[in-house]
């Protein structure tokens, strides 16, 4: 006779078991820690500081930590982002005795990426270094960015850059 088999007392056991660790789980407090989120829109190349961020509260371990002690966006990140390594880069510095020029600098090239500048009147050829990004003018024919150049160089990359009498290529 069947119904008059013992009730299954281990199968109950195990499944309240089961309910109760789960129940303990997602009713614990799981270890948190503030991270920054972008309250507006930044573009490639602007620095990233405090009045454009907010500290949310998330998970332990879900994004990595990210320090944003004079960081620039390596790229456009959108309002609400959050903040994260890949999307920042140091800037870099512009180095001893060279100078930061105004180019029309193609693309959207990072900070710190190599560029050859070639002034057209001369045939003279100059290595520099991005130093901001281009900024897109609404009016403007081009795009505008800064370089780094050489100072013995500088005023005359800035007199082909008023001229337009040069061309900047970007490294690959």
């Amino acid at each position: 006779m069947f119904w008059l088999r013992r009730p299954p007392y281990a199968r109950w056991f195990a499944a309240v078991v089961v309910i109760a660790a789960a129940a303990a789980i997602d009713l614990s407090d799981a270890p948190t820690r503030p991270h920054p989120y972008l309250t507006a829109p930044v573009s490639t190349g602007q620095t990233i500081g405090e009045s454009l961020l907010e500290w949310r509260e998330v998970p332990d371990g879900v994004l990595p930590h990210v320090d944003i002690d004079a960081v620039v966006a390596a790229r456009d990140l959108g309002a609400g982002e959050p903040l994260l390594p890949s999307g920042v880069t140091t800037p870099p510095t512009i180095p001893q005795d060279w100078w930061a020029v105004p180019l029309p600098i193609p693309g959207d090239p990072a900070p710190g990426t190599a560029v050859r500048i070639v002034l057209t009147n001369t045939s003279t050829t100059v290595e520099g270094v991005v130093v901001s990004a281009a900024t897109q003018d609404g009016f403007a024919y081009q795009n505008t960015g800064l370089a780094a150049v050489p100072g013995e160089y500088a005023a005359a990359v800035a007199a082909a850059a008023i001229d337009q009498r040069l061309v900047v290529l970007l490294a690959p």
